[in-house]
């Protein structure tokens, strides 16, 4: 007889494990884990895919219970980011369609990634987590600008 589980029992075991997030930086150095513990301005690149940032919402709930005072700043792209409209916890939401960015590899031109720049600059976030998941022109301005970034790489 096979046994079956229930996705969704799935998912949760899944989720369950650590909270992603919190469980890769297990594999970063200590320092690492410092610094995002007093991280008072962190910027979140989310997932592409609406469904994707939905099975980021319990790292999101992690992350916001281990830098409870923290500005946390979250970019992603809409439908997803409307997920985040009536929840106060998240005081500052980016949209990459504000940048003129379509797609999850749009490469965008010089004066979008120069907005983009320009963006961060002024922000000036502490700590920048999962770099991967944001739009390719964004995902290069980061890696060109900041020097604190945590990746999961997923």
């Amino acid at each position: 007889m096979v046994r079956t589980v229930h996705p969704c029992v799935k998912l949760r075991q899944r989720m369950s494990i650590g909270i992603q997030l919190l469980a890769s930086i297990s594999r970063i150095r200590i320092e690492s884990i410092d610094m995002l513990h007093s991280a008072k301005r962190p910027l979140v690149c989310l997932h592409y895919g609406i469904g994707d940032v939905i099975m980021q919402l319990p790292v999101l709930e992690s992350l916001r219970s281990y830098i409870p005072d923290a500005v946390i700043t979250l970019l992603g792209a809409q439908p997803a980011l409307e997920l985040f409209d009536d929840d106060h916890r998240w005081r500052s939401v980016q949209s990459v369609q504000a940048w003129g960015l379509r797609h999850w590899g749009d490469g965008g031109d010089s004066d979008i990634r120069a907005a983009v720049a320009s963006w961060v600059k002024r922000s000036r976030f502490d700590i920048i987590l999962d770099v991967s998941h944001a739009v390719h022109a964004v995902k290069e301005v980061l890696w060109q600008l900041h020097r604190y970034i945590l990746d999961t790489g997923t």
